[in-house]
């Protein structure tokens, strides 16, 4: 099974919302950083109707409380920006995670919301950080189960080649941990993947 039916639990009418996941992620990545030996996520991407590819990896190293933030208003102070353009005052977005000058911004999706709402919005801010002289990433955590009316999310993230994390990655790798254990459930049950079928040929 993919991810897409842990999510759904206990009832798809009543089940945890995607803060109470991201801050699942966040706790994940912490203590990935402070094993003996982090292991990286798997960077997908994904071209419509049907096609994923592995285009890379993310690395869980130099984590801390200090710099991961849940849900945290944006602002120009943490990084060491004077002025903040106030069409993006007070955005928040699900995960920000700053690394010397990296910044990787994760947008979090488990079922119920689309990406539509705020897909230019967070990709008119990393821009935007990137004119400041950040080097700024911005990924999406869905599962390969996600669902959206009419595809429409998984036809967004093809046309805006949005690179992604995939959910049944990160519980492959928690699965094994005290974190993913705490659940009380099966990890390795949701962790189904696409098949890698290769980037696509250039048309």
């Amino acid at each position: 099974m993919n991810a897409t039916y842990l999510f759904e639990k206990p009832y798809r009418e009543f089940h945890n919302s995607e803060s109470w996941w991201s801050s699942f992620f966040s706790l994940f990545l912490l203590s990935e950083t402070q094993s003996k030996a982090p292991r990286s996520i798997p960077v997908w991407r994904y071209a419509h109707p049907n096609r994923f590819w592995r285009s890379g990896t993310f690395e869980t190293t130099n984590i801390t409380f200090s710099n991961i933030v849940v849900e945290g208003a944006l602002c120009g102070h943490p990084f060491s920006l004077s002025a903040w353009p106030p069409e993006y005052a007070r955005i928040k977005i699900d995960l920000a995670l700053i690394r010397d000058r990296l910044i990787t911004l994760i947008e979090t999706k488990t079922i119920g919301a689309s990406i539509a709402r705020n897909l230019l919005l967070y990709g008119h801010i990393a821009n935007h950080l990137t004119s400041q002289g950040w080097q700024t990433s911005l990924y999406y955590l869905i599962s390969y189960g996600h669902e959206s009316r009419n595809d429409a999310d998984w036809k967004l993230i093809s046309q805006q080649e949005l690179p992604l994390f995939l959910w049944e990655d990160v519980f492959r790798l928690a699965s094994s941990t005290a974190l993913g254990r705490s659940l009380g459930v099966n990890l390795d049950e949701y962790t189904d993947l696409p098949i890698d079928v290769g980037e696509p040929k250039p048309t």
